[in-house]
């Protein structure tokens, strides 16, 4: 047999197992397959044939992630989301890009590195929250709220792309563009849903190979205007969600898209363990991984108690299921290497940054009472010292 073949054949059954493992230890199972990726790659040497095939499925994976990504969060809800979960979203942003800047820039830290740790920071993980939310069951409030704010999340990750990938280009250059191409490439997506695809759309194979074409065309169509195909295909998803009979559709893509990201999860590992990196740039991205993961949970925490809604135990509680770090983490950096940005240390940063942040999520969860009322006692405490300094 083909030493490709093993080696794939190897790298699923070790992260399937280790998806088990994790899983139970209430963590993200996408943390399974990425050490799975990790461990053979430093056990075995991958194949360049394999390493090749890698790179092409990343990229379809990445597409067809931001095709779903679209799609769910369907056209009629960009009206709901532009509102309270917006205004966490950027705070949120803003303090995570405000605390990484104070803490690195000291230490001489490449202004890209800090840019893009500043983003692996500042999102939370959409697939881990919805389990977290299935597990624990809390209010209709805090559901509501937690799912909008990752939809808007997702939204700023899809542009921030394509800042990462024209950053050389100039920011004016590519703010222009990428809002050219939402305005001008949504309305013809949308129109070309509405009134071609909804009638091609069957609930069948013929179905399911028609929306993966579009979404990859979709993807092609932001490339050849030197824009990030994810750009491409979130639009396509957003777009065809209006189609009357594309959620039957979506379901039968899920599966497909599940299989693409198991691979690029585990490409990721394989990425990360072949990079020419030191023991200290290595513990670096490490530490640096931990105190993003720290930060994006105390300004998900703040944002979401100085502009959520409900009470609050409520907004709490909401900042407490927003605290994981997004899978994306990955696709940041992904981009980030590839487009010539920081060296492999940002791999570092984001697999460490998601463990870390599915640790801290849990507990959170876990704990949210004894959160709310630590935080209570230490707003009443200011309180108190504020009157006292008046009088």
């Amino acid at each position: 047999m083909d030493i490709a073949h093993t080696v794939l054949a190897l790298l699923f059954v070790l992260g399937f197992l280790l998806a088990l493992l994790v899983r139970r230890a209430n963590l993200s199972g996408a943390i399974g397959y990425l050490l799975a990726g990790l461990i053979i790659g430093l056990l075995l040497p991958i194949p360049r044939k394999l390493m090749s095939m890698f790179e092409v499925l990343s990229e379809v994976s990445i597409i067809l992630l931001f095709f779903e990504i679209g799609f769910e969060i369907h056209i009629e809800n960009i009206k709901d989301i532009i509102r309270h979960p917006l205004y966490i979203s950027l705070v949120e942003l803003l303090l995570a890009n405000a605390f990484i800047a104070l803490i690195l820039y000291p230490f001489r830290t490449p202004a890209p590195l800090i840019v893009i740790t500043g983003l692996i920071a500042s999102f939370s993980s959409t697939v881990f929250t919805y389990k977290l939310l299935e597990e624990h069951n809390p209010s209709p409030t805090v559901i509501k709220t937690v799912l909008m704010v990752a939809a808007v999340e997702d939204m700023i990750i899809v542009i921030s792309l394509n800042f990462i990938k024209g950053f050389a280009d100039g920011i004016m250059l590519i703010v222009v563009k990428t809002l050219l191409f939402l305005l001008a490439g949504g309305i013809a997506s949308y129109s070309f849903s509405k009134h071609i695809l909804s009638r091609l759309v069957s609930h069948d194979e013929r179905g399911l190979i028609l929306m993966i074409s579009y979404g990859l065309f979709m993807g092609v169509a932001a490339d050849y205007f030197d824009l990030t195909p994810a750009l491409g295909a979130f639009i396509g998803g957003l777009s065809i969600s209006a189609v009357e009979h594309s959620k039957p559709v979506m379901k039968m893509f899920k599966p497909v898209r599940a299989v693409f990201i198991t691979i690029f999860l585990l490409s990721m590992g394989v990425n990360i363990a072949s990079l020419p990196i030191s023991f200290e740039t290595l513990l670096v991205g490490m530490i640096i991984g931990i105190a993003a993961a720290f930060i994006h949970c105390f300004s998900t925490l703040l944002s979401c108690i100085l502009v959520g809604k409900g009470d609050r135990r409520e907004r709490v509680e909401t900042g407490s299921y927003l605290s994981t770090v997004s899978e994306l983490a990955l696709v940041i950096a992904y981009y980030s290497y590839i487009y010539g940005r920081p060296d492999g240390i940002v791999f570092v940063v984001a697999s460490t940054a998601i463990i870390t942040g599915s640790i801290i999520a849990s507990y959170l969860v876990e704990n949210s009472d004894g959160i709310e009322k630590s935080l209570e006692k230490g707003f009443d405490r200011l309180c108190n010292k504020i009157r006292r300094l008046r009088s």
